[in-house]
Parts: C-alpha cells; structure tokens; sequence
C-alpha cells in the first residue's frame, strides 16, 4: 500500500519535482523522552515563541508551506522532502488555524527526525515522504515531536503554575484544548 501511495504521489503531484521516488518516514527508534528534548532543542534554535507563525519556521529550515484545497485527501497534511533544505508541508484549506499549527509542527517532526537523523550517517539519504494517514511508530514520534516543540515543558509547567485551566494552555500556545490537555497530562499537571 505505501509504494501505491509513493506512486501516486509522484504522477500527481508536481512538489516531487523529479527528486526520485521517495521512501516512506521510518522511525528514528529514539525515546520518547529524547524526541521530546530534541523537538525543545530544536524550537529554541529557530527561536520559537508560542504566538509565532509557523510558516516562519518552515522558512528557516528551508521549506515550503502550501495551503490547498486538494483534489486527493493523500495530499493534505503531508510532507515530501526533495533534500535537506528542500521540502513541502502541503495543508488542507478545510481545517482549523489550531489544527494547522499542530499538523504543521508534527511534518517538522518528520522532517527533522526521519530525514535529518538519517542523513547525518547516510549522506546519499533518498527524498522521504509522510502522509497523515496510518498510525505507526514514526507518526506517533512525530506527534511526540508537536507537541513538545509548541509546548516546550518549562513553558507549560510555569504557565498551569499561574492558571491550572486547559483552556489558558490552549491559548497560550496556540493549539486545541485536546493538544494541550494531552501535554498537561504527559508533563503529569493533571489529576
């Protein structure tokens, strides 16, 4: 199923740009906890603020955004990397500035932990590609990645600190109330 996906991919969409046919995101096998200190890492090198957009960041690493209305649901909420310094986050134009935000943070996931890792040990690193569909072990690291690279874990502790309300997270940092509660969870602020 996942080549029929990379085949497609490559006859109907134009952001391949000849770049070779794509492999699937492969798990980086690192530990949550390491994911979650990477994504922090990460967000403090491109200077991050929770109110900033993150089209800006897709900038700094070299990426494109494009906000479509597709034709093929394949092609939402994706990610195809040509290169390093090269690649796109294609969302849909029927989801929420929220949703946006975090599916957004979970393609740099993707593409800082299932194109760069790798391609530090292997220079000839083939074009990578991820889909929002499926459930595996490198959409839930690229999850873990989100939600730790928009809600760093100081930042949140020391907000619920001043207000232990969900709904003020949410806010904060710019996601839904179900991403930040899942956060206030892992980070053990809830009862």
């Amino acid at each position: 199923m996942t080549a029929n996906i990379a085949d497609h991919l490559l006859e109907s969409n134009p952001i391949f740009n000849g770049s070779g046919s794509p492999k699937p995101a492969e798990p980086c096998g690192l530990s949550r906890e390491a994911i979650e200190q990477l994504a922090e890492a990460v967000a403090q090198s491109v200077s991050y603020e929770p109110a900033m957009a993150l089209d800006e960041v897709v900038d700094a690493f070299g990426g494109d955004l494009q906000i479509t209305d597709p034709v093929n649901l394949l092609q939402t909420g994706s990610i195809v990397v040509r290169n390093e310094g090269d690649f796109t986050i294609t969302i849909p134009t029927f989801t929420s500035i929220l949703r946006d935000r975090f599916t957004i943070g979970h393609e740099i996931g993707h593409y800082v932990l299932h194109y760069l890792l790798p391609k530090q040990t292997d220079a000839d690193f083939p074009p990578m590609f991820a889909s929002r569909y499926g459930s595996n072990r490198a959409e839930w690291e690229a999850n873990w990645f989100a939600s730790a690279f928009l809600m760093p874990s100081e930042r949140v502790r020391s907000q619920w600190g001043g207000s232990q309300s969900v709904a003020d997270l949410a806010e904060t940092f710019n996601v839904s109330t179900a991403a930040a509660r899942l956060r206030a969870a892992r980070l053990e602020l809830l009862s």
